[in-house]
């Protein structure tokens, strides 16, 4: 028997988690709360495991609280348990197994996914739980060899990004790498100086680190590559015009040593 009652997110009308077996996934929409629920428990047959993944589009996860929490009682959880990873999937390192009637504490997630997978046995049934989370853009991403992507923000492609935003995005690379960036999309708010709307790239990890730019208007802008290790990227809006915002690709390179983008 499958998981049943369970509902993510709903900005979309096809905003549903796939649940298989007694092992329940939950996958949450892009936005700015979601609220995730166990299902009402029933007395299940064993099942392989199901895989769950809350992943916002280069949004950092800031917090995830329980509001209701009853699962079946064990010193070690060995029984029925959620598991939370901070990451993807179950090779992110864990942040916690959870069990009793004891809300867990708000969880802090690193980067922009967090992997929960919720089990239960064909015995004791409980409650369940209910949570919601909270983000904001920006965070630390890891830039690898292969590609991964970069949007102004959760909606983009759907929705002009919004007003009064302020995100800080700092790209790392493993040792002896640097950054690349390449924009595929770039529309933002047009003014000489760059004052209202603009995207700032620096050469380090904060904006002390050397500028490489202040970018605003539209059209494609050069690559942009780090000296270093890391990458900074800085989005701003004001409360006024909006515009439909900057989708970038990064992932490391040897050619660090490559030309800066300047201004």
């Amino acid at each position: 028997m499958g998981c049943r009652g369970m509902e993510g997110a709903e900005r979309t009308p096809d905003c549903r988690a796939p649940w298989v077996g007694t092992s329940c996934a939950c996958t949450a929409c892009p936005g700015d709360a979601t609220l995730l629920r166990s299902q009402e428990l029933l007395p299940w047959g064993l099942a392989p495991p199901g895989d769950g993944i809350a992943n916002l589009r280069n949004r950092k996860l800031l917090s995830k609280t329980f509001n209701e929490f009853e699962i079946e009682q064990h010193q070690e959880c060995a029984y029925d348990h959620l598991e939370m990873y901070d990451g993807p999937d179950t090779l992110a390192p864990l942040l916690g197994r959870f069990c009793g009637s004891k809300k867990p504490d708000p969880v802090v997630a690193s980067g922009s996914s967090l992997f929960l997978r919720f089990y239960s046995d064909a015995s004791v049934q409980r409650k369940g739980f209910q949570a919601a989370y909270s983000t904001e853009c920006g965070g630390r991403l890891k830039a690898e060899v292969q590609t991964k992507e970069l949007y102004s923000h959760a909606q983009f492609g759907d929705n002009n990004y919004p007003s009064q935003v302020h995100c800080d995005w700092v790209i790392v690379a493993e040792d002896g790498y640097g950054v690349e960036l390449i924009f595929r999309t770039f529309e933002v708010e047009e003014e000489a100086d760059c004052g209202y709307d603009y995207m700032e790239a620096y050469d380090g990890y904060d904006s002390s680190a050397p500028r490489l730019g202040r970018f605003c208007g539209s059209g494609p802008l050069e690559e942009i590559y780090s000296a270093g290790d890391s990458l900074m990227i800085r989005f701003h809006t004001d409360d006024t015009i909006n515009k439909k915002g900057f989708h970038a690709r990064y992932t490391s390179t040897k050619f660090q040593d490559a030309l800066h983008m300047k201004k």
